[in-house]
């Protein structure tokens, strides 16, 4: 996996490159449109995260945030699963915490 910075609009952005396909985290999966995708249990699109719009920490919780409020679905598993995803992709510790930002 490559990590590429990139400024748009003025903001920093990190694209993530994938070397192969990325696993899916439980019924998170990653697109080639930079999006984390949510599939029920039926196979179906639920929710999508996009990442080009998790430029740091902010944002990224943002995301979390709205996943969290979004009812029946959305259980501490399925964030937690989101978190690792996010983690998968962005390497959070190093691109959006404090010490590695």
């Amino acid at each position: 996996m490559e990590l590429k910075e990139e400024i748009v609009d003025g903001f920093r952005v990190l694209r993530v490159t994938p070397q192969a396909k990325p696993p899916a985290v439980g019924r998170w999966k990653y697109n080639k449109n930079n999006t984390l995708t949510y599939f029920d249990a039926t196979g179906k699109e639920w929710y999508w995260v996009d990442l080009d719009r998790c430029r740091d920490a902010r944002a990224t919780l943002d995301w979390i945030a709205q996943v969290a409020g979004k009812g029946f679905w959305a259980t501490p598993e399925v964030i937690g699963l989101l978190v690792l995803a996010l983690d998968e992709h962005l390497h959070l510790q190093q691109t959006q915490c404090g010490m590695g930002a």
